[in-house]
């Protein structure tokens, strides 16, 4: 061995460890002008012990005592950054919330941010919460320009910081503010991305628990489009992410009570304007029971009260219209609690009194409340003409380019390390490079090889190929060739079945030859459907409702005979598909399920319009599919094939089939399924065209 290669072998063996060596000094370079930072402190066992006690005395309605023995507590011991960031938060939302007093919660917040804003490379999450809590104070302002940005900076700031999951419900505030500037479709975007975001934290706090109203807030901005379905189908999301959740959080009765009664008042509402009276009383009457107690949310209780009074006018039914009044009525002189009646919740009174006097004809009463109506109406849209000039997508953009001039100047700061890396790159990079020269020889003679083998490798695939097409074409062949046959043999054995003089024996050999040439037939036909090509289907516009209908319609009596019961629910849609395959691929399901679902079960059929697509369900409630078995059901000529309920054969064929033709249309099919409890498949077809958007 020369001198060269020995060079070579011993930088080859070593390279690793030299580049080690290497960036380690180059990373000690910036720390050696750092102090190590700081830990931050955590909550004292005093001041966890106070705010516990006035968290309780608050929620009996003792307020100001409350804070009282907050400022008592806190000279019995030495308080710590921490505890002294808590006390000011507590101080800030129950001025905020519950006093409704900006100016005193502001100096609060002030306080706090005095405290944090320059240790807030220490204390991250603090100055975090702090924006947001600068955020929610600029929102009840209704400075939606300065709340948006105050969620920006805190959302920036955790984003680089923090985790995501501290981040989230930032992203959540942000929709919020879009809500209430009436950007609805901004709104359902945004939180849509927040509850995203919030998929991979599960926490075991209330805050988790809390989720629900991001379901709740674009059920409302759905609610606000006048798109009322959708809006009923987040307000029910919302209300089973409760009780899925609802488990976790035994202490925490009051506020799950709380949650439930204003997605219900939510719901009630939108079914007054779908015009389900009787299920729009059920609701609104079920969140006022729930809300019009103390420590619940009995604010929200005076929505729902509005809303069923609007009901009640609406199908005029004064009398409980009057009795709805006067609860309102003394409700707004008289509240409950140390939170007054909402100045839109009164402006909502004063019309709906209007209202009621116009039905009724007294004309004077009707002026006087349309009076009080009209003047404070003024007075709202002259506080939201002056707010209304915020450009959110604008300061969004700004904040945008601000952020990366700080980034600029960072990494300005940077350029002198960047600078020192590279020499000491350089270094290391010869060193490579020298072992690559020597290597570069032998790595060329491995490329020609490799060459020939991925030539040989290419023809070997091309023949496969070719072999894989012409095996599917005699299948075909032979299998179109059977059916003839096939048929012949059903039609000659049910012709000899009608022989009245038959041996029991005979007839019984019968059964079974047709039993067998129908299981064949059944098999040929799949056969003849595998391979479906996206060029040869033949589509156009089906009404895909009718189209359900007539599968059902023709399924009902298979399904008789196992004594099951096939429920349809559908909207109108046109769709530009293949009218066969897509019969092909509903009928195939049903009677799967039909198939493996025992005598006696419901099988449901379900069609729902989306945004972008239709989603159709088929549900059913049979002995599910196996565990070990769901990576193969459509798979071909795979070991998923199983017995039905009663016997009946499957050959394994058909989902394979069901998930070309779908996939030919461009849209997805997939399934859930537990054991012994039932399967529902899923298929959703999207609106490929300008047409069927527009139908």
């Amino acid at each position: 061995m020369d001198y060269s290669k020995k060079i070579a072998v011993l930088l080859t063996k070593h390279i690793f460890f030299i580049g080690i060596y290497l960036w380690f000094g180059i990373l000690l370079l910036p720390s050696c002008r750092k102090s190590t930072p700081q830990q931050p402190e955590v909550l004292s066992s005093g001041a966890i012990t106070a705010l516990d006690k006035a968290e309780v005395m608050i929620g009996y309605g003792h307020g100001m005592e409350a804070l009282t023995y907050l400022d008592s507590a806190y000279k019995t011991f030495e308080p710590n950054t921490k505890d002294l960031f808590e006390k000011y938060r507590y101080n800030f939302q129950y001025y905020l919330v519950k006093r409704n007093d900006m100016a005193t919660a502001g100096s609060y917040l002030d306080s706090l941010f005095f405290m944090i804003k320059e240790r807030k490379e220490i204390y991250k999450k603090e100055y975090v919460t702090a924006l947001f809590l600068r955020g929610n104070l600029e929102l009840k302002r209704r400075q939606y320009e300065h709340a948006f940005k105050c969620y920006y900076d805190a959302r920036t700031f955790a984003m680089e910081n923090l985790n995501i999951c501290d981040a989230y419900a930032i992203t959540n505030k942000i929709g919020l503010i879009r809500y209430q500037e009436k950007q609805y479709q901004k709104a359902i975007i945004d939180i849509k991305q927040a509850l995203v975001e919030s998929k991979s934290c599960k926490g075991s706090n209330i805050n988790d628990l809390s989720k629900h109203g991001y379901f709740n807030t674009i059920g409302l901005c759905f609610e606000k489009l006048n798109q009322l379905d959708s809006a009923v189908t987040y307000y029910k999301m919302s209300l089973a992410f409760i009780d899925q959740n609802a488990a976790r959080f035994p202490k925490d009765s009051i506020f799950i009570g709380s949650a439930r009664g204003v997605v219900y008042g939510n719901l009630g509402g939108t079914y007054a304007k779908q015009g389900a009276y009787k299920l729009s009383e059920k609701y609104l009457k079920k969140s006022i029971m729930l809300n019009d107690r103390p420590r619940f949310e009995q604010i929200d209780a005076q929505t729902a009260k509005l809303k069923l009074w609007d009901l009640y006018l609406s199908v005029a039914d004064f009398k409980k219209a009057d009795l709805m009044f006067k609860d309102l009525w003394s409700t707004f002189l008289h509240p409950p609690s140390e939170r007054q009646m909402p100045i839109d919740y009164r402006l909502k009174m004063f019309q709906l009194r209007w209202k009621y006097f116009d039905q009724q004809n007294m004309g004077v009463e009707a002026y006087r409340w349309r009076k009080k109506y009209n003047h404070l109406k003024d007075s709202l849209d002259n506080i939201a003409q002056i707010n209304h000039d915020a450009n959110l997508d604008q300061i969004f953009k700004l904040n945008d380019k601000d952020n990366e001039l700080l980034l600029l100047a960072k990494d300005n700061s940077l350029k002198r390390t960047y600078i020192i890396a590279f020499i000491f790159c350089l270094l290391i990079g010869a060193c490579t490079l020298f072992v690559v020269w020597q290597n570069w020889k032998n790595s060329k003679k491995l490329n020609l090889k490799i060459t020939r083998q991925n030539f040989n490798m290419t023809k070997a695939l091309e023949a496969l190929q070719q072999s894989q097409e012409e095996n599917t074409r005699i299948v075909k062949i032979v299998a179109h060739d059977l059916r003839n046959p096939m048929a012949i043999t059903i039609s000659i054995a049910n012709i000899m079945l009608q022989n009245d003089h038959l041996l029991d024996a005979d007839k019984e050999m019968l059964e079974l030859l047709k039993t067998s040439s129908n299981h064949s037939l059944d098999m040929i036909a799949d056969l003849l459907s595998m391979n479906v090509d996206k060029t040869d289907l033949k589509k156009d516009e089906v009404e895909l409702h009718e189209l359900l209908n007539y599968c059902v319609g023709l399924l009902n009596f298979k399904a008789a005979e196992k004594e099951q019961r096939i429920v349809l629910r559908t909207q109108n849609v046109t769709l530009f598909i293949s009218r066969e395959k897509i019969w092909r691929v509903i009928s195939n399901l049903i009677v799967n399920a039909i198939k493996f679902s025992d005598k006696g079960t419901v099988i449901n059929v379900d069609m729902v319009r989306e945004p972008k697509s239709v989603l159709i369900t088929i549900k059913d409630n049979g002995i599910g599919i196996p565990d070990e078995l769901k990576d193969k059901v459509f798979n071909m000529f795979s070991d998923a094939r199983r017995l039905g309920t009663s016997g009946e054969v499957s050959f394994g064929l058909g989902l394979t089939i069901c998930k070309q033709i779908i996939e030919a249309h461009d849209g997805e099919i997939w399934f859930e399924s537990e054991l012994n409890k039932g399967t529902t498949f899923f298929i959703r077809l999207p609106f490929s065209t300008a047409f069927d958007k527009a139908n």
